[in-house]
């Protein structure tokens, strides 16, 4: 008898829809996306521009609500909560590390990530983070400059 092996997922979408209104106009950013996202595993998500990458991972993060499915984050369906709940989300929870927006400019992506280290209770690791920045410009050194616009670590 084969002993079966359950695997813990971190983050799961199911079905997930996000459509932007302007006016009468809509934009379809995410069109019923699946995605599992097991405990432990580094995850890059690539695409062109307008592919709803950062759509996607403002909705895992919690910045924004799916327009229909569920954002499952640990076992809890993030979908459903309320401003007040995602925003304690956001601060207990997930970490933003924004290559090219809402950072001091005059510090390296690493030194930005330090310095929430002494303004949140539950801090990135800086070691964990190291491995994938350059030790002179603090950029990424795994992937294309256009492609490092941001990053979500949990």
């Amino acid at each position: 008898m084969k002993e079966e092996i359950t695997v813990a997922k971190i983050v799961e979408l199911k079905d997930v829809t996000k459509v932007y209104k302007t006016g009468e106009r809509e934009f379809r950013a995410l069109d019923g996306v699946d995605l599992s996202i097991e405990k432990g595993k580094f995850v890059v998500i690539l695409g062109p521009s307008g592919a709803g990458k950062s759509t996607l991972l403002n909705l895992i993060g919690g910045m924004d609500i799916p327009t229909t499915g569920q954002v499952v984050v640990d076992g809890e369906d993030i979908s459903k909560y309320n401003e007040d709940k995602l925003s304690r989300y956001r601060a207990a929870t997930v970490g933003f590390i924004f290559q090219f927006y809402n950072i001091l400019p005059t510090l390296t992506v690493l030194e930005n990530v330090e310095l929430d280290e002494s303004l949140a209770e539950n801090v990135l690791k800086i070691e964990f983070v190291e491995d994938f920045f350059d030790d002179e410009t603090g950029r990424t050194n795994k992937y294309p400059v256009h492609e490092e616009d941001s990053v979500i670590v949990f």
